[in-house]
């Protein structure tokens, strides 16, 4: 007998908290765990991005930042304005990481933002597409 094949698929830890601290120390519990360690930082109280950034642990594996408004998934109701703020801000301060961003069909990145490091989605808790074509065009534009 051999053993099946295993693909070389990654295993993403969402973790998620309300404070910078909180979320460093869940990023350590999640390192040898995942291949990408996904930050909800939607979830973080006000201020408390900025103290994350400023104390974002080094680690081996690739982050994956997400902002998501409650319309998507999130916890708060999050203006298109604040998060362009969001994402204008967090991409001065990604430099020398090994990051990916995820984020809504309805908002554009700033042009700094390299393409194959963005993940487009779209949640609709509602209801199942039945043809999933109108969605792939919209994401993938």
């Amino acid at each position: 007998l051999t053993a099946p094949q295993v693909n070389d698929g990654n295993i993403c830890v969402s973790v998620y908290v309300d404070t910078a601290e909180g979320l460093c120390e869940q990023i350590r519990r999640a390192e040898p765990l995942a291949d990408i360690i996904e930050l909800r930082l939607d979830h973080l109280e006000s201020g408390e991005i900025d103290n994350l950034l400023a104390s974002l642990p080094q680690i081996t594996k690739r982050y994956l930042f997400t902002f998501r408004p409650r319309s998507q998934g999130g916890p708060l109701e999050l203006s298109l304005s604040k998060r362009k703020a969001l994402w204008a801000n967090l991409l001065s301060k990604l430099e020398g990481l090994d990051y990916l961003v995820d984020y809504e069909a309805d908002l554009e990145l700033p042009a700094r933002f390299d393409s194959d490091r963005a993940i487009v989605s779209t949640h609709d808790f509602g209801r199942t597409a039945k043809d999933a074509r109108p969605v792939f065009s919209t994401l993938s534009r």
